[in-house]
């Protein structure tokens, strides 16, 4: 086999080769469990920012008018509500990396109370415009049987206030919530989040076809690792800039098209081996939305791609990566004098996939 080498010189070469190949497979499963973890970060930064309708449309909504789901989305669209809603939606969400597998169900519960404000004597309430107050809740649980047993849960409370001026033509809101979270791993550590997030957002109607958009977002928060040698504090901030645009074509259709900007940093700690994840991402989303019935069924659908640089900290060759991938959305309502019921799912170019149900009831 080996003509040139001794007997224990080739025994030698193929135990060489034998090692090389393991290692290799040992540094494949690890990338694997890195990128997994990251793909985790990601859901961090990015859970529960919409609306089951805004999922739909590829994960739009800066100029959409989107009731009182507007209080964790843009809450300018809280000033275009003039009735009363209460909404409900159940998610399923899964992230897949290699062999490993997350999965994420929701419950999110809220709703909008319109109200009017104004002086009769001196302005009308056309020019003023309407006022809505909101609240949200959202339990989110995590599972990763694959990552060593790591598990998340997540609640999440958001008020938010929005009105209307000059005749409905601007639209104007803020929001402010709060998120506790826990993460656990059975492998590393176990991470406490208490975070809180100021939301303000613009709704420009600029003819009464077309919409411009604006998010700004500001988070920040403490978090604590629960080791057995000890604990220690650590700092997190995010933000995201959001600009979109919604143009009704005709009494049929409605399109819609936002670019996001989001960053969250994690302040330096030489403490644990094995810290949270820094992203900056850059997202695209456009939708479409079609009444097939007037007033009883609506029918969307929309695509999206995302562009995550982040960087792992304290894993050697694993820094300054780059994750790009896209996606497809599809879904439907069907409405009822005042309420609706509604699903959406959307499917990842890495085969993650979510399902969204909701009710909404007006009144």
């Amino acid at each position: 086999m080996f003509p040139s080498l001794s007997r224990h010189k080739a025994y030698a070469l193929i135990g060489t080769v034998g090692w090389l190949l393991l290692l290799m497979l040992a540094a494949a499963a690890h990338t694997d469990e890195t990128e997994f973890r990251v793909r985790l970060g990601e859901k961090m930064l990015l859970h529960y920012i919409h609306s089951p309708r805004s999922a739909g449309l590829g994960g739009s909504y800066a100029a959409l008018n989107d009731g009182a789901h507007g209080v964790y989305q843009n809450p300018a669209s809280l000033g275009a509500l003039s009735s009363h809603e209460v909404f409900s939606h159940l998610s399923f969400e899964q992230i897949n990396e290699g062999g490993r597998h997350a999965e994420y169900y929701g419950g999110t519960y809220g709703g909008g109370f319109h109200f009017a404000s104004w002086r009769p004597d001196y302005y009308s309430r056309e020019q003023m415009g309407n006022q809505a107050l909101a609240l949200r809740y959202t339990h989110l649980a995590g599972d990763a049987g694959g990552s060593n047993g790591f598990d998340q849960g997540t609640n999440l409370l958001t008020v938010g206030y929005g009105r209307s001026f000059n005749y409905g033509r601007v639209l104007a809101g803020t929001s402010f919530g709060t998120d506790l979270t826990s993460w656990g791993d059975n492998d590393e550590l176990d991470t406490d989040l208490c975070g809180y997030e100021l939301r303000n957002g613009l709704i420009v109607r600029l003819t009464r076809e077309f919409s411009l958009g604006a998010v700004v977002s500001l988070g920040w928060g403490d978090y604590e690792e629960n080791l057995i040698t000890g604990n220690y504090q650590g700092d997190l901030a995010w933000r995201e800039f959001r600009l979109g645009g919604a143009l009704r074509l005709n009494d049929a259709w409605l399109l819609t098209s936002d670019i996001a900007f989001q960053n969250v940093e994690k302040a330096a700690d030489p403490a644990p081996d094995r810290e949270l994840e820094e992203h900056s991402v850059i997202r695209w989303s456009a939708g479409g939305e079609l009444i097939v019935v007037p007033e009883t069924v609506t029918a969307r659908g929309g695509v999206f791609v995302v562009n995550d640089d982040f960087d792992v900290e304290n894993l050697p060759g694993l820094s300054d990566r780059n994750h790009t991938y896209g996606g497809l959305s599809l879904g439907a309502s069907y409405y009822r004098d005042n309420w609706s019921l509604g699903y959406n799912a959307r499917v990842t170019t890495e085969g993650d996939h979510g399902h969204f149900a909701n009710m909404l009831l007006d009144f």
